[in-house]
């Protein structure tokens, strides 16, 4: 019996023991599971950490962009700016190039005019007249006043009135006013003396009026001419010419008709060269 107990009791004690080891083991296992178990959640924690950082920064950012204006925005109205200004730069050098093109058109027109003009004025000693329909430039006035001394020629597209002295040429499309003192060649469409004074040639496409108490000397030619002061020159008018009462002549006369009132005195030959009946042609047929 002593044996059996002794057998009975070495076996529990090894069923134990085998207990025990099983259980430590099983200790051992179930601890590692948990670490493993834990690290894993720390990882998992960490990743889901570091997401919700990222995913909170991209919320920032965005709502960083939208409250404040994006870079492209400056840019963008700089570039509308900048377009507006081109436009207006464009604007301006259209303006500046139809300023050029309209005064580029005057400028021709004017050329044009005075050659018009010239050729008209070249002309009309050989028409014996004036076409009807020219007319100078009635806006294009000129004064020389009183008092006033010119020192070099004047040449107008348009009338001239000349009260003080001029050194120099004069020409006018139009009509030439004289009160005052010319020294130098006169052309214009009409000319008219006035108690004024001429030392120079003379030519007056339309006509030439000299006052009583006037002074030329010089060359006359026009289309016809009434003189009433002192001229000292050739006439050559293929027109009329009428010499008035106090006119003082010293030179030749060349005319188409005259007519001499009485008082009017002549230094020279006159012949109406320009007259339509030749009184030499009519003598040699007889």
């Amino acid at each position: 019996m002593g044996f059996f107990n002794d057998l009975r009791e070495d076996l529990a004690s090894a069923v134990n023991q085998l207990t025990d080891d099983k259980s430590e083991n099983d200790i051992e296992i179930s601890s590692k599971q948990m670490k493993d178990e834990i690290a894993k959640k720390e990882k998992k924690n960490k990743k889901d950490k570091r997401n919700n950082e990222n995913l909170e920064r991209e919320i920032k950012n965005y709502l960083n962009v939208s409250e404040e204006p994006t870079e492209t925005t400056e840019p963008e109205d700089n570039a509308e700016e900048q377009t507006e200004l081109t436009f207006e730069n464009l604007s301006e050098e259209a303006e500046n190039a139809n300023e050029i093109a309209d005064t580029a058109e005057i400028v021709k027109e004017e050329i044009i005019t005075e050659e018009i003009t010239e050729e008209i004025m070249d002309n009309s000693f050989a028409t014996n007249q004036i076409p009807a329909d020219y007319q100078p430039d009635s806006n294009d006035f000129s004064v020389v006043s009183k008092g006033t001394v010119l020192h070099g020629g004047i040449d107008t597209t348009g009338s001239i009135e000349i009260n003080g002295i001029v050194e120099g040429n004069v020409k006018a499309n139009g009509e030439l006013i004289l009160s005052g003192t010319i020294t130098g060649n006169v052309e214009a469409l009409i000319i008219s003396v006035n108690a004024g004074k001429i030392r120079g040639n003379v030519k007056a496409y339309n006509g030439i009026y000299i006052s009583e108490d006037s002074i030329l000397i010089g060359d006359i030619e026009s289309t016809e001419a009434e003189i009433g002061g002192a001229v000292k020159g050739k006439i050559d008018v293929n027109g009329p010419v009428v010499l008035k009462s106090d006119a003082k002549v010293l030179g030749d006369i060349d005319c188409k008709s005259v007519q001499i009132n009485n008082g009017a005195v002549i230094e020279g030959k006159c012949s109406q060269k320009y007259a339509e009946i030749s009184p030499s042609a009519f003598f040699e047929n007889l």
